[in-house]
């Protein structure tokens, strides 16, 4: 399925060395869309918040510890979350430590809804502008994990640090048809779990 020709062109229109800021309109469209007002769905723009990488994962030895911004939505079906997106500016994309910092937030803030999920999986999409990274969590495991698995960061050796998170996890970009197709997989995925739950 691809996107109404309105949906895509507000992504486009954002300047390309734009802050997060900016795609916070282009995403709140385009969920709404996807989950319109008048669904058992809802879209909660939450808050906007930076984290702040620890010093082992900079590799800097001081105060002020390079920052990720983000914008947070949430998607809820009959008032409980199935859905986490975290927004954040594509200029900083190429950075192996954004995408760690990016990588680390969505797998915290999954957890922090695993136990209010009321589907059999936990989504969430990681996003800087358009290009978006998918997550899953099956919720009613004895032990819930989140896919794509963790890369554990090896111990120092010789000053060399493992990219945790690498960039092709972000391949899919929504402005094109292919991406379009990703995440229209994935939010139909969300829906069938949805209808199946209503029918319990």
């Amino acid at each position: 399925m691809s996107l109404p020709t309105r949906v895509i062109m507000s992504f486009r229109l954002v300047p390309q060395q734009a802050s997060d800021r900016d795609f916070h309109g282009p995403w709140n469209k385009l969920l709404n869309y996807l989950f319109p007002p008048d669904s058992p769905y809802t879209v909660i723009p939450r808050e906007h918040y930076c984290t702040a990488a620890t010093q082992e994962q900079s590799g800097m030895a001081r105060e002020h510890q390079p920052e990720l911004w983000f914008m947070k939505f949430e998607v809820q079906f009959e008032n409980l979350p199935i859905l986490i997106l975290l927004v954040s500016a594509p200029t900083v994309i190429e950075s192996p430590l954004a995408r760690e910092l990016a990588d680390a937030e969505i797998r915290k803030q999954m957890t922090s809804s695993i136990e209010l999920c009321p589907l059999p999986t936990l989504r969430a999409i990681s996003v800087f502008g358009g290009h978006i990274s998918m997550y899953t969590c099956d919720v009613a495991a004895p032990k819930p994990e989140i896919y794509p698995m963790l890369i554990e960061q090896p111990a120092e050796e010789e000053g060399r640090s493992k990219d945790v998170a690498p960039g092709d996890r972000w391949s899919s970009d929504i402005q094109t048809v292919e991406g379009q197709k990703v995440l229209s997989q994935f939010v139909d995925n969300i829906k069938a779990e949805c209808m199946k739950e209503a029918k319990n």
